[in-house]
C-alpha cells in the first residue's frame, strides 16, 4: 500500500507522506537543556508529599509536586529549608521567580503572602 500525497510543510508540494526530501521533517525528540535533579531532590520530594499536605501557596488544593522558593535557576539548593509541598498549578503559575517576587507580582493566591511573611519572621530563604 503507498502513502497518500499530502503537502509538504514548507514549500506545499505534494509527496509521499508529506516528507519533501528538500525540507525534512525536524525531529520531535528536541528538547532544550534542562538542568537535571539530584536524588537529594527526589528523596526531599517524596518525603515532604508523604502525608498529602495541602498546597503551602493556596491551601485549597492537594500538594502533587514541590517547589523551589529560591529557584534552582537563581542559586536556589536542594535543601529542605528551600522546599515547600506545592499543587501544579501554583508551581506553574510562579515559574522561575522567588516567592517575594510572585507575592510582589499581585498574582500569587493571598495564602502565598502569608507563607512570605512567616518564612521571613523566621529568617528563611524567600
Amino acid at each position: 500500500m503507498t502513502e497518500p500525497l499530502r503537502p509538504c510543510g514548507v514549500c506545499r508540494r505534494l509527496h509521499p507522506g508529506g516528507r519533501c526530501p528538500q525540507h525534512p521533517p525536524t525531529s520531535r525528540q528536541y528538547r532544550p537543556h534542562r538542568p537535571r535533579y539530584s536524588s537529594r531532590w527526589a528523596r526531599l520530594s517524596r518525603r515532604l508529599l508523604a502525608t498529602a499536605p495541602p498546597c503551602s501557596y493556596c491551601t485549597t488544593t492537594p500538594a502533587t509536586s514541590c517547589d523551589h522558593v529560591i529557584p534552582r535557576s537563581r542559586g536556589g539548593a536542594d535543601h529542605p529549608d528551600n522546599a515547600v509541598p506545592c499543587c501544579r498549578t501554583c508551581n506553574g503559575a510562579k515559574a522561575d521567580r522567588t516567592l517575594a517576587e510572585w507575592v510582589a507580582t499581585g498574582q500569587a493566591p493571598v495564602n502565598a503572602r502569608a507563607l512570605l511573611i512567616e518564612r521571613e519572621r523566621y529568617g528563611l530563604p524567600c
